[in-house]
């Protein structure tokens, strides 16, 4: 999946970054321009690779999204991020859908084919405040998911339109929401 191996890029190089390691980063290099390679332009993210890749690999779903932590090429990031803005796309009121509306299993009450992810979400922002010219749209997902945690009543995952909270009530990973209502949407310094 794009997703782990987008994950696995950003904590290599986080990994070098505070070990010293930097023999690590050609690692990292490597494995995001395999991601890069998963684009699809036609809809507007990444898709997985492997055995699934012609059926639910090429799902539109938010964890896609987690290239962003990776991807530096600007067209796929800014069609990534015009996806994630888009209130038809995964651009939900209490945060980013967990898959695109037009997908036939889309599903925002059902456990992982439709509801708002806080870790995913989490994740996502991170990526997105990677980029240029983004804080706005960072600014909006930081506060969506934020406002969808506590709506939720820090539920496991939630619709990203009605806040209607789903699995544990309350869920410790949801506390990331903290995490962001602490944050400033600055570009970090380091590359990761």
């Amino acid at each position: 999946p794009v997703s782990f191996s987008a994950l696995t890029a950003w904590n290599i190089r986080e990994l070098a970054s505070v070990s010293g390691r930097h023999g690590l980063l050609s690692h990292a290099a490597d494995l995001s321009d395999a991601v890069a390679a998963r684009w699809d332009a036609e809809r507007q993210t990444w898709i997985d690779a492997g055995p699934g890749a012609a059926t639910s690999g090429r799902l539109r779903t938010a964890d896609a999204f987690t290239a962003l932590l990776v991807v530096d090429d600007p067209q796929q990031r800014a069609a990534a991020v015009a996806a994630l803005s888009d209130v038809d796309a995964y651009a939900g009121r209490f945060g980013p859908r967990g898959v695109h509306p037009d997908e036939p299993m889309y599903d925002p009450a059902s456990y992982w084919r439709g509801p708002v992810w806080p870790q995913i979400a989490y994740l996502i922002w991170l990526g997105v405040r990677r980029g240029p010219a983004t804080s706005n749209f960072a600014d909006q997902l930081r506060d969506t998911t934020i406002i969808g945690a506590v709506a939720s009543g820090f539920a496991e995952y939630w619709d990203g339109d009605t806040a209607v909270g789903g699995g544990a009530v309350p869920q410790s990973w949801t506390a990331l929401a903290l995490v962001l209502a602490n944050t400033r949407t600055t570009s970090p310094s380091s590359s990761g």
